[in-house]
């Protein structure tokens, strides 16, 4: 998995990092949040629950929850294929709940969302497509020997050869 590591200041909102991601990137990649109060670690309060939670340029909105380490100020949040599905600036924010239902804290970053290099509405040149056969058949192809090979590696292994010294004579017949 891919961690990046964003640092965010509850007492300079001004400053609202970026953090660049791949349309539809989902399952490695992991947000490290630190979460700081002016230059101290902001304290995480113990009666709360955290959510990453941002609205997408579709206006389409997501939540999820997220993991902390109080004492550290650190926040994970795993990234979701819903927060990479539409192209461009997605507003995000760490919300901080308490038990009552109170918002204690809220800290804001954009996740800018990429083109991806393809997409279903890509077409592929005939020789890439040529290509990419060739180069699966190839792979195909040694994983066809790696099999022959290990085979041929546990038959060798199941062999036993014994030696056992022999003595041979040669006889000469001297005619007279």
């Amino acid at each position: 998995m891919v961690t990046k590591i964003i640092d965010l200041d509850l007492k300079d909102p001004n400053i609202v990092p970026a953090i660049h991601v791949s349309k539809l990137d989902s399952g490695l990649r992991a947000f490290e949040f630190h979460l700081y109060d002016g230059d101290a670690i902001y304290q995480i309060p113990s009666n709360v629950s955290i959510t990453i939670q941002g609205t997408k340029p579709d206006k389409n909105g997501f939540v999820y929850g997220c993991n902390y380490t109080q004492s550290t100020g650190v926040v994970i949040a795993n990234c979701a294929e819903q927060m990479t599905t539409v192209v461009g600036d997605v507003v995000c924010q760490l919300v901080l709940v308490d038990t009552n239902n109170k918002r204690v804290a809220s800290f804001v970053f954009i996740l800018v969302v990429h083109k991806s290099a393809t997409d279903s509405d890509t077409v592929y040149s005939e020789s890439d497509l040529a290509y990419a056969n060739e180069v699966l058949n190839n792979l195909q192809s040694v994983g066809a020997y790696a099999d022959a090979l290990n085979n041929l590696n546990a038959k060798v292994n199941r062999i036993q050869m014994t030696y056992i010294s022999s003595e041979e004579r040669i006889n000469f017949n001297n005619p007279a």
